[in-house]
This record gives C-alpha cells, sequence and structure tokens, in this order.
C-alpha cells in the first residue's frame, strides 16, 4: 500500500463517529445503517453518510440484505492494523 493510500484512509477514518461505526463493524463484521445510528445516537442520514465516505475511499464495503444497505469491514492488512489502535481505545471516551 502507498503512502498517499495510508494517509487518505486515515483521513477518512479519523472523526470520532467514524472510529466508532468502525469499532462496531471489527466487532460485529456486518451490520446496517439503521443499527449503526441508533447505537451511536445519531440520525440514519448522518450514519449513512459517514459510512458512504468510508465505502467510497475503500474501508468498508456495502451488502444489500432485501431493502437495507449494510456495510462490512473490506479486508487489508493496513485496516487491520487500524483496528489494533483504534478499538484498544474504545471504552476510553
Amino acid at each position: 500500500m502507498r503512502l498517499n493510500d495510508m494517509a487518505k484512509i486515515i483521513k477518512t477514518a479519523g472523526e470520532p463517529s467514524r472510529l466508532k461505526i468502525l469499532c462496531e463493524l471489527f466487532d460485529r463484521k456486518n451490520i446496517c445503517v439503521s443499527d449503526l445510528a441508533k447505537l451511536d445516537r445519531a440520525s440514519p442520514a448522518i450514519t449513512s453518510h459517514h459510512l458512504r465516505a468510508m465505502s467510497r475511499d475503500g474501508i468498508l464495503r456495502p451488502v444489500r440484505h432485501g431493502k437495507k444497505i449494510c456495510y462490512e469491514i473490506k479486508p487489508s492488512p493496513f485496516v487491520n492494523d487500524l483496528k489494533k489502535l483504534i478499538c484498544k481505545y474504545k471504552n476510553n471516551e
């Protein structure tokens, strides 16, 4: 992975709500927009915006379940390293 690609992922993921979303996805593997919005106490529109941005930049990938759009982590060694970094601080907010 190139340095520019890593910087783009860090920039996209580096917002507190997005870090929470990523940790939930690392724990659950696949979760839908409405469920994530409830967990984060945010509107589905805001949550969907965050998810689309992370999907656009290659961190997540959308998965359709009927009418629902769910997301999962797009596997990569760098994203796995990101998990080790961010999720150990999840409960220290």
